[in-house]
């Protein structure tokens, strides 16, 4: 049997080359056969709906400035304020709420989380975003709006 010896100090045989290009070609068979069934078993990730979206105004003399929508994830509703939210934070008691032509306190979820950025909150399951067509940014201790976004 001839062999050759290898750069790095190993025999190379004709027999354990074909045992490895064996090794190979069932390596190769299982990989692609895991790979299709992988594949198979991975299920689509629950697509995000936007169902309204609006831009912040500022009120009462506030500054409240960015981007909002309701969405829908995994089928859960959430107010998402974008991450160009922006409220001056100089009110005391700042909380978030939807209103439908006017502030409904029985939306109200409670303190904004930050004055900047990006945050989501969740809607309650008896809160049904469609009956809604306002997001307040609103101050409860004075019972005045900071920043009032019309949805559409």
């Amino acid at each position: 049997m001839h062999s050759v010896l290898h750069p790095v100090g190993c025999r190379l045989t004709k027999q354990s080359l074909e045992e490895d290009t064996m090794t190979i070609r069932q390596f190769s068979a299982r990989l692609a056969a895991t790979t299709a069934l992988l594949a198979a078993l991975t299920l689509p990730a629950a697509a995000l709906e936007v169902l309204k979206s609006g831009t912040f105004e500022g009120g009462s003399g506030h500054s409240t400035s960015g981007s909002v929508q309701i969405i829908e994830d995994g089928g859960k509703m959430f107010i998402r304020l974008g991450k160009d939210f922006l409220q001056d934070g100089s009110a005391p008691d700042v909380t978030i709420a939807l209103g439908k032509d006017g502030y409904d306190d029985a939306t109200n979820l409670g303190k904004v989380a930050a004055f900047k950025g990006a945050q989501d909150y969740e809607l309650p399951a008896g809160i049904n975003p469609a009956d809604y067509n306002q997001v307040y940014i609103w101050c409860k201790k004075f019972a005045v709006p900071l920043g009032l976004a019309a949805l559409k």
